[in-house]
């Protein structure tokens, strides 16, 4: 049994795609306050149809990988991370004392927030034993950055972030951020920690793979 069972109770299941993506909805209606579920529901909407272009397949929400060839690089891998990340900070919660600045809203849409980018991007499949598949030429990421990329999607769903939320999103890209703020709120460090625990932890564990590497040796 892997890691995401023993230690992060991580309840996706991989391969699971519609599942899963009701289990992010859920969580939407739990973490957001009322007054902004309408608009996280129309970000998730807007998000999750594919559609074939010239330049390749645009995956959508659900089908959307996390990594081409890093952790949770498999067809539905992007939602299978979120949801790992929030069964990260479900552990981790009980010990946490100041819960006012961390609240389950606040990380839940650090979370939500961090990766959005990898659901509106052109795919090209390369293989389906393995599930294998190489970035598209698609515009926007010619465009923009990701980090900007993923300020933008949100602006589409009407989502206005705070500066600590801002800085939580810049922050979460780690070593591939182009804007780099000076400052860390502790929203961000959380959010970077539970990125890590998912992808550079459970992910390779699972994998077999404990070198801190892009493509794994097994």
């Amino acid at each position: 049994m892997g890691l995401q069972m023993n230690f992060f109770r991580n309840p996706a299941i991989k391969g699971n795609l519609e599942g899963n993506l009701i289990q992010l909805r859920e969580l939407v209606a739990i973490c957001i306050p009322q007054n902004e579920r309408e608009r996280h529901f129309g970000l998730l909407g807007s998000l999750e149809d594919d559609v074939a272009t010239e330049e390749g397949l645009y995956l959508g929400l659900a089908r959307s990988p996390a990594a081409r060839g890093n952790h949770h690089a498999f067809e539905g891998g992007l939602v299978y991370h979120l949801l790992e990340m929030w069964a990260a900070w479900e552990r981790l919660r009980p010990d946490i004392m100041d819960l006012e600045h961390l609240s389950n809203e606040r990380v839940f849409k650090a979370i939500l927030y961090h990766d959005i980018h990898k659901a509106y991007r052109t795919y090209l499949l390369k293989g389906s034993d393995p599930w294998q598949v190489d970035y598209g030429r698609d515009p926007t990421d010619q465009l923009m950055t990701t980090d900007i990329k993923s300020i933008w999607i949100l602006m589409r769903a009407g989502i206005t972030l705070d500066p600590e939320q801002m800085n939580a999103l810049l922050l979460a890209e780690g070593g591939y951020a182009k804007i780099k703020p000076k400052w860390q709120s502790v929203l961000a460090k959380l959010a970077y920690l539970l990125d890590e625990m998912s992808g550079n932890v459970a992910s390779r564990i699972n994998s077999s793979t404990f070198l801190d590497v892009s493509e794994g040796y097994k």
